[in-house]
């Protein structure tokens, strides 16, 4: 394959997984079927198949891209000459950039939910996150120790620990904002009002 057809590939993926999401978001994921997809792209029906075998597949790299954007910005952080003052403040503007900007822009929840992972092998599952959340672990890691190093984080703190608790907030954020209008018992918060006050408890306990 030369490098011409592999870019050609890579074109005609994107605007695949592009056109999947499209249609999960306004149509829902259980309602979209592979001919719509194949349509919506462009591309011949059996062409899809050569590309992805079924729904679950295309969903599983929508995640994927997802995660890979997200990782991208954390490595620019990593990759910085800063302080890690700078860089956690980069790295809260990140969480919070996600959660109540791209979240709404995708509508990822509105057909995320509607999809459940106990039907695929979770072995493969892992398996196609597997580098990019190693990625993300370590450089969250980074950014902790260097905190650690400088004197702006608590040394009594597990860098590994911290940094997956990073992710695991952010996860976790990003799922109860996608409840927040019908599940909101603080009713005088708005959603930038709630991931502030998150960050706020968060940045009082890493620091020395």
């Amino acid at each position: 394959m030369t490098i011409i057809d592999d870019e050609k590939r890579k074109i005609k993926r994107k605007k695949i997984l592009d056109s999947a999401k499209f249609l999960f978001k306004n149509k829902g994921f259980s309602q979209t079927t592979m001919l719509d997809i194949a349509k919506k792209s462009g591309v011949a029906k059996g062409t899809l198949y050569l590309y992805y075998k079924n729904k679950s597949e295309i969903i599983l790299n929508l995640l994927l891209e997802f995660r890979k954007e997200f990782n991208t910005l954390i490595q620019n952080v990593v990759s910085k000459e800063s302080d890690s003052g700078i860089k956690l403040l980069e790295l809260e503007n990140i969480f919070k950039q996600i959660a109540l900007v791209t979240l709404e822009d995708l509508g990822a929840y509105k057909f995320i939910k509607e999809f459940s992972f106990k039907n695929l092998d979770r072995s493969k599952v892992a398996e196609t996150f597997k580098d990019c959340e190693i990625s993300i672990i370590k450089g969250l890691r980074s950014i902790i120790d260097q905190g650690i190093d400088e004197g702006l984080i608590v040394d009594s703190l597990d860098s590994l620990d911290v940094a997956i608790f990073y992710d695991t907030l952010f996860d976790g954020m990003v799922h109860k904002l996608s409840k927040f209008d019908n599940m909101n018992t603080y009713r005088d918060l708005s959603k930038k009002d709630y991931v502030d006050k998150v960050f706020t408890v968060l940045k009082k306990g890493l620091k020395k």
